[in-house]
């Protein structure tokens, strides 16, 4: 028998190299996705911080204007690549603001919706 033979095949290496390039392929794979959800998080967290400011602006409106619902009406405001767009509806004890922001990501346009709340007579 030969059993006493040290040493590896050829057939062995090309396993061997098959699986590590298999490997670093869904490595750089995994790696390529990673990015892109950090993009997308990123445009996510800009239209987040856009709407929650733009609700921020109309309270601020109606505090101005004496916690009047006139001061309340639609509205769109873009920045920084993201836009909110908003309408409202009356409510008990003040208006409902429903915010559309939408934001690039690396499919296309995304759109998320966010529902508020202002009090005002």
């Amino acid at each position: 028998m030969r059993g006493d033979r040290r040493g590896v095949s050829t057939v062995e290496c090309l396993v061997a190299l098959v699986l590590f390039v298999v490997g670093a392929l869904g490595a750089v794979g995994t790696i390529a996705l990673a990015i892109r959800m950090a993009a997308e998080g990123s445009h996510l967290a800009g239209g987040a911080r856009l709407a929650n400011a733009t609700l921020g602006q109309i309270r601020d409106a109606v505090e101005a204007a004496g916690h009047t619902c006139a001061a309340v009406s639609a509205g769109r405001v873009d920045a920084y690549g993201n836009e909110v767009a908003w309408s409202t509806e009356p409510d008990s004890g003040g208006r409902r603001v429903l915010l559309l922001v939408s934001y690039a990501t690396s499919r296309g346009q995304h759109r998320d919706s966010v529902i508020g709340f202002v009090p005002c007579r």
